[in-house]
């Protein structure tokens, strides 16, 4: 993988341990697999850039972690990340309400190992709600350079996801449902820019609807619409991307997620289904100087057996994504 990302003229690595390094976090990592990475790093000019690690409180099926066992976790995963050389590491914490005094120990946990903490701000959560802002309020309060946030770009949705809607219609949906749902989202996008309000999520991950998914659900089912129509609309999320300023100094890290790239007519790419100019324009203006990582997560909606395109290779995909990336900076900034 390195080597092909090499070829492209890729720099950067994101590590997911649990997929890429299979074992290797349960188990320990063997003194010749650094040596190894660090032979890898140097013959491909990579630079190791994020590593997920997961905070996982309820591995037993009888009862909860203690922040003892929680933090010792934890110290396991950055102590790895540190060999590795990595900068910054998501904290995956359980996406309820922070728990303030769990992320506190968190954070002293990073700086002891000279990495950064950052927590992922992901659909259906807002940089603009009371989970990020309590997030915000630790990092300011303990002071500290180790703590940040990573935000991800499905936040800057401009509607349901193109190609699940194309998807659906090839399975049955009914198309007036399905543009319904794109005005809704529309009318949404623009609610949310204009009023900027704070958003006050629950705690539940799963349950965190603020962009008025129960009300167009219902509207759905009254038009005839089921399963296909509803499931567009889940985990809403439609931040302005001119937020990102605001909170720019809490940026560490950024998860350039997309579904699909169609060409532009230009020459180019573009998502449909995300604000990526918006993104692009606000990290120039705020001089973002860290790492954007590509995250393909769309290869289901082509790999479903109504579809009967080839899904495009992911090594391609990186590269049209970057190229994409490339073009819009070279816009916002000219």
């Amino acid at each position: 993988m390195l080597k092909r990302l090499h070829e492209l003229g890729i720099k950067g690595i994101e590590i997911v341990p649990s997929q890429n390094f299979s074992g290797l976090v349960e188990e320990g990592v063997d003194l010749d697999f650094y040596k190894q990475w660090r032979e890898w790093m140097e013959a491909y000019d990579m630079t190791p850039t994020n590593y997920n690690l997961y905070d996982e409180p309820c591995i037993y099926k009888n009862r909860w972690l203690s922040e003892h066992e929680r933090l010792a976790q934890l110290r396991k995963g950055l102590e790895i990340a540190a060999k590795l050389g990595f900068r910054t590491a998501r904290l995956s914490v359980d996406y309820g309400l922070p728990n303030t005094k769990h992320l506190e120990n968190s954070v002293k946990c990073c700086e002891e190992y000279g990495i950064i903490g950052s927590i992922e701000i992901h659909s259906p959560y807002s940089l603009k709600s009371n989970w990020a802002q309590a997030w915000f309020e630790t990092i300011d309060k303990l002071g500290t350079k180790y703590a940040g946030i990573h935000p991800d770009a499905g936040i800057f949705r401009t509607g349901p996801v193109e190609k699940a809607c194309r998807l659906a219609l090839l399975k049955g949906a009914k198309p007036e449902i399905i543009e319904l749902i794109k005005e809704e989202y529309a009318g949404y996008v623009q609610q949310r820019k204009a009023s900027a309000e704070m958003l006050v999520l629950p705690g539940d991950y799963r349950k965190t609807f603020g962009y008025g998914e129960p009300e167009l659900k219902e509207k759905i089912v009254l038009m005839g619409g089921g399963p296909l129509e509803c499931g567009l609309i889940s985990r809403f999320s439609c931040d302005d991307p001119a937020w990102l300023v605001e909170y720019s100094k809490y940026i560490v890290h950024f998860h350039g997620k997309f579904y699909e790239l169609l060409p532009d007519g230009r020459g180019g790419w573009y998502e449909p289904s995300i604000d990526y100019q918006g993104i692009v324009d606000a990290l120039v203006k705020c001089d973002y100087p860290y790492w954007i990582s590509t995250e393909w997560e769309g290869q289901g909606l082509f790999r479903d057996p109504a579809v009967e395109e080839i899904p495009p290779r992911g090594e391609e995909y990186v590269k049209l994504h970057h190229d994409m990336l490339r073009s819009m900076e070279a816009q916002a900034r000219g």
